[in-house]
């Protein structure tokens, strides 16, 4: 459909994947450049989610095979040897109607409703520890030889630091933070954490700061008849709170 040529496009082909200590040394390096010329796709192409659903979308709107229907709620299904009867609602004017398909896919978050609507569960367990994942413009990592992807290895101070996208897309960087702390809480104590874990004293610009709880939580099945369960519908990573 054309859609991983235009991801490639506007997202950062990372060839290098780093684990380092908090003070900056370097511990491992994963070098994807090695695979060139032995791979199509030798590199992870990051692209933020946002830039990533846009792309879909466009295509799908171009496709006559497709059609997407927005403000509109699965209210219920049911199924038979054949396929599936879903019930919808419209958001907007409340008014329902039955879709009918051969197959569903529940890819529907990790409150998922299809996976509700069959009955399956969700087994595991939920960590102590909480997630905050901070967007950062304007701060210079290339200066710092940070580059692609970088996990920071520390028993407390641990992080992900990556980029989510090309040159004018914020970088990613994640770390642990103690439970039922209030988003202002979040908000106020991040510089704390930005002060150890960013590799020097530059300027920088926090967009974003959202905290989440690390699940360690996945579906009993993917499929029950003809419905099929995807992404966090099927295996609940950190899900926003």
């Amino acid at each position: 459909m054309g859609i991983l040529e235009d991801v490639i496009k506007i997202g950062r082909l990372g060839y290098w994947r780093g684990y380092r200590t908090v003070d900056g040394r370097t511990l491992a390096e994963n070098n994807y450049g090695l695979n060139v010329g032995h791979m199509k796709y030798p590199y992870p192409a990051y692209c933020g989610q946002h830039e990533l659903a846009a792309i879909i979308t466009r295509h799908c709107k171009d496709n006559p095979k497709f059609k997407l229907e927005f403000n509109t709620e699965m209210v219920s299904l049911e199924q038979d040897s054949s396929g599936v009867n879903v019930t919808v609602k419209d958001t907007q004017s409340g008014e329902t109607r039955i879709v009918r398909a051969k197959y569903v896919v529940g890819a529907d978050g990790g409150k998922s409703s299809v996976r509700k609507a069959i009955g399956v569960h969700l087994e595991g367990f939920t960590w102590d520890e909480t997630f905050v994942a901070t967007n950062i413009m304007g701060f210079p990592f290339h200066k710092y030889d940070i580059r692609g992807a970088n996990f920071v290895i520390h028993p407390k101070n641990w992080a992900v630091v990556a980029q989510t996208g090309g040159d004018t897309s914020p970088w990613r960087v994640c770390y642990g933070e103690e439970k039922g702390l209030t988003p202002e809480e979040i908000k106020r104590r991040a510089p704390e954490h930005l002060k150890i874990l960013l590799p020097g004293p530059d300027p920088y610009n926090l967009v974003q700061c959202n905290q989440y709880s690390v699940h360690q939580r996945c579906a009993s099945t993917f499929k029950v008849g003809k419905v099929l369960l995807a992404g966090d519908a099927a295996v609940d990573p950190p899900g926003l709170d």
